[in-house]
């Protein structure tokens, strides 16, 4: 673990809900060091980004999250309801756009 690079690390040393924030927070940055990472650059872990949309409420931020994501560079892996795909289809629409 200490091959990974610093920002890296303390993210990943944070509290879970903390650890999320921070990720979106430094978005671009911790992005461009793990791709350096990924790529042979440096050597060691890769951070992946996934999201469990398992209510209504979740599905309310979705929009916002993917606009989120766009704007810093990165991309996300989301599992999602089928039955509320087909009710909410502009909100998941999003994550495909």
């Amino acid at each position: 673990m200490n091959q990974l690079p610093w920002l890296v690390r303390m993210v990943r040393a944070l509290p879970q809900l903390a650890r999320h924030g921070a990720t979106i927070l430094c978005g671009r940055r911790l992005f461009e060091q793990c791709m350096a990472f990924q790529s042979g650059q440096l050597e060691g872990a890769t951070v992946v980004l996934s999201f469990d949309c398992d209510f209504p409420v979740d599905v309310e931020k979705l929009p916002q999250l993917a606009q989120d994501l766009k704007a810093r560079g990165l991309r996300g892996s989301f599992a999602v309801v089928g039955q509320w795909v087909e009710r909410w289809p502009d909100e998941h629409r999003a994550l495909v756009d």
